[in-house]
C-alpha cells in the first residue's frame, strides 16, 4: 500500500539523517505512527535513535517506553524512565508504572501511579487508571 511504502521510505530517511540535523519530535510523531501501524521495531529504533540524539527528550522516552512494554521488555521500559521520574509527567509515570506491574513490582508500580495521579488529579487517563486498578487487583489478592 501506498501509506506503508511513504512511511518505509520516511523511516529510512529519519534512520540517516545526522544527529545535528534531525527533528526528535518528528521522529517521535513517525514512531508513533509506526507503533499505531504495528511496526514496533521500526518505532523501537525511531525512537532509540531520537533520545539518542535528544537525551532529554520526554516524547521520546515515554514512547521507547511503550514500545519496550509492548514488546515485553518492562525492565528495559523501567530503565529508559529513570532519568525523567523527576519531570511533573503523569504519561512517563504512568508507563513506568504499568512496567513495574508487568514485573509484579507492585510497591513501585503504587508509588508511581500514585504519583501520575497526583498530577493529573481530575483529569487522570484512562492508562493511569487501568493501572491503579491493576495495582488495586494486585493488592486484593495479596491481602487475600
Amino acid at each position: 500500500n501506498v501509506r506503508g511504502q511513504l512511511m518505509t521510505r520516511l523511516v529510512r530517511k529519519l534512520m540517516r539523517t545526522k544527529f545535528a540535523n534531525l527533528d526528535v519530535d518528528l521522529v517521535v510523531r513517525v514512531a508513533r505512527a509506526c507503533v499505531d501501524e504495528g511496526s514496533l521495531d521500526e518505532a523501537r529504533k525511531l525512537a532509540q535513535r531520537g533520545l539518542k540524539a535528544d537525551p532529554k527528550h520526554l516524547g521520546a522516552a515515554i514512547l521507547l517506553a511503550e514500545v519496550l512494554r509492548k514488546q515485553r521488555l518492562p525492565r528495559r521500559a523501567i530503565k529508559v524512565t529513570d532519568d525523567f521520574v523527576r519531570r511533573r509527567s503523569a504519561e512517563l509515570l504512568t508507563v513506568r508504572a504499568a512496567a513495574f506491574c508487568d514485573i509484579s513490582d507492585w510497591d513501585n508500580a503504587e508509588k508511581f501511579v500514585r504519583r501520575a495521579l497526583a498530577i493529573d488529579k481530575a483529569d487522570a487517563s484512562p492508562d493511569t487508571l487501568q493501572v491503579m486498578a491493576r495495582v488495586v487487583s494486585a493488592r486484593s489478592r495479596e491481602a487475600a
